[in-house]
């Protein structure tokens, strides 16, 4: 299957950078760390989210739609990614990415408009 095919079965996710450098120390998401909403994703899963965007490559991939100022930098661990359509939320750990129960409103996360 070609690029194109699959970028038609491709789902959007919203990803968030935490500001804490303490995130990367424990991933579990925590209201505290502060998350930016930094970018939307077009990605086949929340793993291929974290493959497009965990180098600076990822800066200038056509799946990528810019939604904030914010330093970009490449995703790493206590990073969170959220899928619109199921409302699920994943973090980045060290392993790869882990769904995780929390809501984005016990987050405080900070949507870019």
């Amino acid at each position: 299957m070609d690029d194109t095919i699959l970028y038609a079965f491709a789902r959007r996710y919203a990803l968030f950078h935490a500001t804490s450098s303490q995130a990367m120390i424990d991933p579990t998401p925590q209201m505290a760390y502060g998350y930016v909403h930094v970018a939307d994703v077009d990605a086949l899963s929340a793993g291929d989210v974290l493959t497009l965007t965990a180098s600076d490559a990822w800066r200038n991939r056509s799946e990528v739609v810019w939604v904030s100022s914010h330093l970009h930098r490449a995703t790493s661990v206590g990073d969170l990614l959220y899928l619109y359509e199921s409302e699920k939320l994943w973090v980045v750990q060290a392993s790869g990415v882990v769904r995780v129960s929390a809501s984005i409103e016990s987050l405080g996360l900070e949507w870019s408009l």
